[in-house]
């Protein structure tokens, strides 16, 4: 685990470690439009939607705008098809805008997906603490690392702001068990660390 200045320093790492300047990240649709800016201004690398909509529903997801396996194999298809280089698939769990949970099944075959074309998985887990479907808990991809089909390649970022309410303390955390993303990390966290005063 490494701490830095919010969960938007720690994701512009993590795309500074995963991705060369051009690659894309795939990332369900709506998503927050910040994503865009932590990995794009510094590191270019660029989103590519995984464009959703209410009419996504399949017999385990009943909710509309819901994101299945077919839905990653379409979008990352598309992608490679268009020339494109994809890294890495981002995943709000809670979602950010949708505020829907993912099952431990979603998640599992979300990171099988991944496996199959060597992706990475970052999982950003901001709004883990809060609920938003009354009577359902979120479920960690921390909770699941016995499940992992290759732990070097799932990574979670966390923070302060939404949970806590704390935006203006400006802390994050980014875990991994990849030891090569770990030590990279720490060295540019030297760049985004966390002030004194609230360490």
């Amino acid at each position: 685990v490494v701490g830095v200045v919010g969960v938007g320093a720690a994701l512009n790492c993590l795309a500074h470690i995963l991705c060369d300047p051009g690659d894309y990240v795939l990332v369900p649709s709506p998503y927050y439009r910040s994503f865009d800016t932590d990995f794009s201004d510094m590191a270019q690398a660029k989103m590519y939607p995984i464009d959703l909509t209410s009419k996504d529903m399949d017999e385990r997801c009943k909710m509309p705008f819901c994101l299945t396996v077919a839905r990653l194999e379409q979008a990352y298809h598309n992608a490679i098809n268009e020339g494109k280089s994809v890294k890495a698939i981002l995943i709000c769990n809670p979602a950010n805008p949708l505020g829907c949970y993912f099952t431990q099944d979603d998640i599992i075959r979300f990171l099988n997906f991944a496996d199959r074309y060597g992706l990475h998985v970052i999982f950003d887990e901001i709004y883990f603490l809060s609920a938003h479907q009354p009577g359902k808990k979120p479920i960690s991809v921390l909770s699941l690392t016995q499940n992992f089909p290759d732990p070097k390649r799932v990574h979670m970022v966390w923070g302060l702001s939404k949970d806590f309410a704390l935006s203006g303390l400006r802390v994050g955390i980014a875990w991994t068990q990849d030891r090569a993303v770990y030590n990279t990390f720490v060295k540019l966290a030297y760049y985004h660390s966390i002030p004194p005063p609230i360490q």
